[in-house]
């Protein structure tokens, strides 16, 4: 099984938290924390720069349910790929301003990038915006537009997982941190993740069960086209692109 029910997964961290024992096993096997890591459980969502799309939103929401504290995992440094619904995503912005009468969205398109070609070859912390900003910077204040107040905690992941290489090397260490200390919010059984899930992602997991006995902690947020449109409140952010 690699999804967890929330509310089982929820007392599993609970339980494992607090079990010294378990929590020495993981920092043996991964040898130090990423720098700045929380000191407390947490619920996790993990894409290349924080943002506010209404997959975030919903992740939020299933953390608040579970009384968890929201963190977003972040990896800059990794490369762009036009391909990558993910990062395409923060270069091509869509905001949903409903549904139609017969049910199709009503969306609008923003460029935050136009030109897509120009990222090839750049890491994401390496994009800028048409108005000279950097990527990261624009949506980090999207990101706090939506979770203020310090509700939407980001941490970088970027120096930690680039000591392994790539993500056949580092995955292992990386679903590790999902022992003891948090839960992973994701969906692997998308289409667009399959070559993923089979190459990486599933004998990672196969092999930090074996080694703890135990499988990471993975709570499946189910993932459709438009939870990687923005919310029509924050329309406004986007004026002047």
């Amino acid at each position: 099984m690699v999804y967890y029910q929330p509310d089982v997964a929820a007392k599993e961290l609970s339980d494992r938290f607090n079990d010294p024992l378990l929590k020495k096993e993981v920092m043996n096997f991964i040898n130090h924390l990423p720098q700045d890591f929380p000191s407390y459980p947490f619920a996790a969502l993990s894409r290349p720069i924080a943002s506010a799309r209404r997959e975030d939103l919903h992740f939020f929401d299933a953390a608040k349910q579970l009384n968890l504290p929201s963190v977003w995992l972040e990896y800059q440094e990794d490369r762009f790929s036009a391909s990558n619904i993910d990062k395409a995503g923060l270069c091509k912005a869509y905001v949903l301003h409903g549904w139609g009468r017969k049910g199709g969205p009503k969306i609008e398109r923003h460029d935050i990038v136009r030109d897509l070609g120009s990222c090839l070859k750049k890491t994401m912390k390496e994009i800028k915006t048409e108005q000279g900003e950097s990527l990261v910077d624009f949506h980090h204040r999207l990101h706090c537009q939506a979770f203020p107040n310090g509700t939407g905690v980001r941490l970088d992941l970027s120096r930690w997982l680039k000591r392994w290489g790539n993500a056949e090397n580092y995955y292992q260490h990386y679903l590790s941190l999902f022992i003891s200390h948090g839960i992973l919010f994701e969906e692997f059984d998308d289409e667009a993740s399959a070559g993923f899930c089979e190459s990486v992602f599933l004998p990672a997991w196969e092999k930090v069960r074996q080694i703890f006995g135990i499988a990471p902690l993975i709570v499946r947020l189910p993932w459709d086209q438009s939870l990687g449109w923005y919310p029509a409140d924050l329309q406004p952010f986007f004026k002047g692109i």
